[in-house]
């Protein structure tokens, strides 16, 4: 897919040539004024040597075009992308070097087809009756979306003297590297976490109650209705019942990205991004699962059927790290309608803050940093472990 925006540029940069041109003509004219023959010839192979050269580069450069064509959009940390660049030319192209940032790449082009690789390309040029063909495939970098200018093709002459500069057309092209996934590996313990197919037991009705899920104590205020008249009568006492909600609760995934001040802050905010991007997709297949971001006030859904994921992980790609004074996630309000909070944090947790201030059933670090708590993790996934709270912790957080 090409870029629509402006034609191809071309810059001519002549300094050397145009020195070595003046220096013949100096020459030339101690020659002319000291009477000296053995000066000529130097001075006019000077003189044409500047000129010459300019000439020639400008000429092959006249009519050369770039274009270039990226496979995909969008791609997983890690995966491989394809750049297709595309040079017409009706001449011979003089120590031609192609710049492509998206790469990060500089191709030496001989006029021969060849086919070059090294640990951070794979490059293949194929040489064409007045074009020229390059393809490099190389593994995508860090996540985030990634603006690049069009590529540039560099003449020169042996000498170095004049140089030419073809500037592809068009607006650059943009790639969104996306936050690579890894199976969670669960521990014993892990696997009782709540997930989207398991009922949730709370102590109030859920909004938008209407199914029975067993009984409970009678609170005051209950309607007559919702009281189980046989078990008062069978002697158990006023019971009533207990409804459940009709719409499906998921486990709620919050990333914390206040890394302010912290040490390998980018290191560490990267893996707590791959951490919740992991866990939820298996959530997600295992019934669902919410993801709330940095900066949002709701969350997003993703369902078993997975129609979400896409805008969530594209999102997820482009999170960027926030000041320790920022305010946190609106964790408290979303906890009524999860079945588990599983807080993902790029920073370092103080245990004093852990065990006192987090309104949250799971917590997860990246590898390294302890939360002080006594239990081992219940899973691990991409360098990062998940501890389980007591519950005598979520009392004090509420």
């Amino acid at each position: 897919m090409r870029s629509p925006g402006p034609g191809p540029s071309r810059r001519l940069e002549l300094r050397p040539a145009a020195e070595v041109a003046a220096a013949g003509a100096l020459v030339l004219i101690a020659a002319l004024v000291f009477a000296g023959p053995p000066l000529l010839v130097p001075g006019v192979g000077l003189a044409l040597l500047g000129l010459l050269s300019t000439a020639w580069i400008a000429l092959c450069a006249r009519n050369l075009t770039v274009a270039r064509q990226v496979a995909e959009r969008r791609v997983v940390e890690g995966e491989a992308v394809e750049v297709l660049v595309e040079l017409r030319h009706r001449r011979w192209l003089p120590g031609a070097t192609l710049h492509d940032e998206l790469t990060r790449t500089a191709i030496r082009l001989d006029g021969r087809d060849r086919r070059d690789r090294d640990d951070r390309a794979e490059v293949e040029v194929r040489r064409r009756r007045k074009r020229t063909e390059v393809r490099i495939r190389t593994r995508a970098e860090r996540r985030g979306r990634r603006r690049v200018p069009p590529p540039a093709v560099e003449l020169s002459d042996p000498l170095g003297l004049a140089r030419a500069i073809t500037t592809g057309g068009g607006a650059g092209s943009e790639l969104l590297v996306l936050p690579r996934t890894e199976p969670v590996s669960w521990g014993a313990s892990g696997q009782g976490l709540p997930t989207g197919d398991q009922p949730i037991r709370t102590a109030r009705d859920p909004l938008g109650a209407g199914d029975v899920d067993g009984l409970r104590g009678y609170r005051p205020g209950t309607p007559a209705t919702r009281i189980h008249w046989p078990a008062l009568a069978r002697g158990a006492g006023l019971l009533e019942r207990r409804l459940a909600a009709a719409v499906q609760v998921h486990p709620l995934i919050v990333l914390d990205a206040r890394t302010d001040g912290c040490a390998d802050a980018e290191r560490l905010l990267d893996d707590a991004i791959r951490a919740a991007a992991s866990l939820t997709l298996e959530l997600a297949r295992r019934g669902g699962a919410a993801l709330l971001l940095p900066g949002a006030r709701s969350p997003i859904a993703v369902t078993a059927e997975l129609s979400a994921w896409p805008a969530a992980h594209a999102r997820l790609a482009v999170v960027e790290s926030q000041p320790r004074a920022a305010a946190g996630p609106p964790v408290g309000r979303l906890r009524a309608r999860s079945q588990a909070v599983i807080y993902v944090c790029a920073d370092p947790v103080e245990r004093e803050q852990a065990l006192s201030g987090l309104d949250a059933d799971v917590l997860v670090l990246p590898a390294g940093l302890d939360p002080g708590l006594p239990d081992r993790p219940i899973f691990r996934v991409n360098r990062c472990a998940g501890y389980r709270l007591p519950a005598r912790v979520r009392r004090l957080a509420a």
